[in-house]
């Protein structure tokens, strides 16, 4: 995550220049050896994974049992929103499971 953001600060002219439709086809579109728009595509899928796994863990917070509640921290912490937003959603349909 800490690469690709600073893949973005560092070139961040070009990438918009290129969202525009102004970027010179001549010149380089690379980034981490991808192109400029998956690189773009990737980079919004990982905020957004982030957004919604701190999302989540906030707003079910006081449902979810406290193994639960470490393991979403832990691994939003270390980088890994997804285990975070699959721990929140399969402990809570669990809960709602057992509540039935």
């Amino acid at each position: 995550m800490y690469k690709i953001a600073q893949q973005y600060q560092e070139h961040k002219d070009m990438i918009h220049s290129h969202l525009s439709g102004n970027a010179d086809t001549m010149s380089n579109t690379t980034l981490m050896e991808m192109g400029i728009t998956a690189f773009f595509v990737i980079f919004l899928c990982m905020i957004l994974s982030w957004v919604i796994g701190l999302y989540l863990l906030i707003k079910y917070w006081y449902t979810l049992p406290d193994w639960a509640k470490a393991v979403g921290v832990v691994s939003f912490a270390v980088g890994y929103p997804i285990v975070t937003i699959v721990v929140v959603l399969g402990s809570n349909a669990a809960t709602k499971l057992r509540s039935t």
